[in-house]
């Protein structure tokens, strides 16, 4: 590795470790990147530009070239001397019995130990309220991921989403119906499937909520914030979140762990293979579960890209394309499928102009509970289902997306109004009862009034969350809302709610820390004034 590299790569960690600490010594910081960088002969100006960036994430002041003296091949610094030689001594390598590093195993050992206590909290409160709450209920076969399980189970084919028979499919990804179907195998379909998948349901969120801390942790967040976010986070978004046959807790578990890989290997030069192969392999699973998460894949890079990846291009694009060739591989064969059975390119699943089409017409409403209850989708009118048998699934999206994009055309000002509303709706969610909108409200405002604390602060953290934000909803202000469409990416409104709750706690004790002695000092005066009154 080129010496460039190498001392940005240093630098980063450096930089990562020292804003998750939040107890850096720069002095401490800058010699151990000196050592480390000292044999480096690069440019002088990458040089000055690493050091620069990495002061930057430090402690948000520049280091100007001009501090930069000579050295091998650059300059000396200060504390080397003038022997070409003392910048190649082993004994100024770092310790491998350096106290931090004792430090940052205690750090890691907390962690995991908060992961894991959150984790045990959230799956047992989740479990009681399954097995002493929740009625015991036959399997509802009525959604189209379990539809598509009955006829995996059944007849080992991928098929009948609707509310007929038509044939195969791809209106869903598959991971969630084969999940489904092998529960279907095991425990029937009564009451033992349903139970299977309520527990399945709690034991994902469980691990959302476990992984919270290490989530906070890698974007730069102290440990206090992933915390409380995990505890915020165990609050229900809705009555049907442990019920629901769809992948929303699946993916939001598995999309929090890909997005901690992201942010801690990212796609820097020194990325092993085998993080990039996990990574790889993660962002297939999750693709094959919800491919409607793309977008945050996207976000992450731009993120990487804008953080690290304009220093040093090259190994950056050398390792996102191994990560995503990984990808293309896991995802590759579901679509090669889809090819071979609809003769069309199909990116995972092909719903696409059925929600247009339903989510924009005359009678449309802007989230799914009031729309359900006018639209004609197959999975609810016969006549629907009939048509996709006769046309083809292929060929009935096509219809419906011709249908919505002519109605868009002719009715921009509804679509524009209805638009508005799915996008106030997607935040603020106006279904189900006070017992769960009213929380959800307040977490969504205290999440965007700290993502703007975070941003005016410069905290690494807040450009990737920032772009999830903005990217993941975009496909939702076009179709019709619902709360599970939301999911996954709710963490990333927790977080900076979070954050501004601590912040506020510590803004709040540092002023009653500086009144704190006035007061004392009034008390004492009033206390002498009193008793020499009565002396007098």
């Amino acid at each position: 590795m080129r010496g460039v590299e190498r001392l940005f790569e240093i630098g980063h960690q450096v930089a990562e470790w020292a804003t998750a600490q939040r107890n850096y010594d720069d002095d401490t910081a800058r010699e151990a990147i000196w050592r480390e960088a000292a044999g480096s002969k690069s440019d002088e100006t990458q040089f000055a530009l690493s050091l620069h960036n990495l002061g930057s994430a430090l402690d948000k002041t520049d280091w100007p070239a001009e501090t930069i003296t000579a050295a091998p091949g650059i300059g000396a610094e200060p504390g080397l001397g003038d022997r070409p030689e003392a910048a190649y001594d082993d004994s100024l390598q770092v310790s491998h019995d350096d106290p931090r590093d004792d430090q940052r195993r205690d750090q890691r050992r907390l962690l995991w130990k908060a992961s894991i206590a959150l984790f045990l909290v959230s799956e047992i409160g989740r479990l009681f309220y399954v097995f002493a709450i929740l009625p015991s209920t036959p399997m509802g076969l009525a959604a189209e991921p379990s539809r598509i399980a009955v006829s995996l189970a059944t007849t080992g084919r991928f098929a009948n989403p609707y509310k007929i028979e038509t044939g195969y499919t791809a209106h869903m990804a598959p991971l969630q119906p084969l999940l489904l179907s092998g529960m279907f195998r095991v425990f029937g379909m009564g009451r033992g499937a349903e139970r299977a998948k309520e527990v399945m349901n709690s034991t994902f969120r469980a691990l959302r909520d476990g992984m919270m801390p290490a989530l906070a942790v890698s974007l730069g967040l102290s440990l206090p914030v992933g915390i409380l976010a995990a505890a915020i986070s165990m609050w229900p978004m809705s009555p049907l979140e442990i019920v629901s046959s769809f992948e929303a807790a699946n993916s939001a578990a598995l999309l929090l762990l890909a997005t901690i890989l992201s942010l801690r290997h990212g796609w820097r030069a020194a990325v092993s293979r085998r993080w990039l192969v996990a990574e790889g392999l993660l962002w297939g699973v999750i693709l094959l579960f919800n491919p409607a998460l793309l977008p945050v894949l996207a976000a992450l890079v731009l993120a990487a890209l804008w953080q690290y990846g304009r220093f040093s291009a090259g190994p950056f694009l050398k390792s996102l394309m191994g990560m995503l060739l990984v990808t293309s591989l896991i995802a590759g064969p579901w679509i090669i499928r889809n090819y071979q059975r609809f003769d069309s390119f199909i990116f995972i699943r092909d719903n696409l102009g059925l929600e247009l089409q339903i989510s924009n017409n005359d009678r449309a409403e802007p989230t799914f509970w009031r729309n359900v209850l006018v639209m004609r989708h197959p999975n609810l009118d016969e006549d629907e289902a009939a048509m996709v048998k006769q046309l083809g699934e292929v060929e009935y999206n096509r219809r419906k997306r011709q249908a919505a994009v002519a109605w868009i055309r002719a009715n921009p000002g509804k679509f524009w109004k209805l638009t508005r509303k799915r996008f106030l709706y997607f935040w603020f969610p106006p279904d189900f009862g006070r017992f769960y909108r009213y929380p959800l409200w307040m977490i969504t405002a205290a999440g965007f009034a700290g993502l703007v604390r975070l941003i005016l602060r410069g905290e690494p953290g807040a450009l990737p969350i920032s772009l999830i934000l903005l990217i993941f909803p975009i496909t939702y202000y076009v179709v019709q809302t619902d709360g599970r469409y939301r999911d996954p990416v709710y963490t990333f409104s927790v977080l900076p709610a979070a954050y501004l709750v601590c912040n506020l706690k510590f803004r709040l004790r540092r002023g009653i820390q500086r009144i704190r002695p006035r007061q004392v000092q009034k008390v004492q005066l009033l206390k002498i004034k009193t008793r020499a009154g009565r002396l007098g």
